[in-house]
């Protein structure tokens, strides 16, 4: 049996500018608890992309190893 949405209730999609208004809203309507949360401001250090992993001492190809050692 089919399930029919009811017109009368659609759902909207929920927008950036809904999203603003509604954390806006939010943080002034209490503003006793404002800071009941740590605040941190992200500078430009923050994250610095870590370095690619040091190379591996095992090789795996067979071709650079000498003949003698790969017979």
């Amino acid at each position: 049996m089919p399930v029919h949405p009811n017109p009368q209730r659609s759902l909207r999609v929920l927008t950036a500018q809904d999203l603003n208004a509604s954390v806006n809203a939010t943080l002034i309507s209490n503003p006793t608890d404002r800071f009941a949360a740590p605040v941190h401001r992200i500078q430009d250090d923050d994250y610095v992309v870590p370095d690619a992993p040091p190379p591996s001492p095992v090789m795996f190809r067979s071709d650079l190893w000498p003949a003698s050692i790969r017979r």
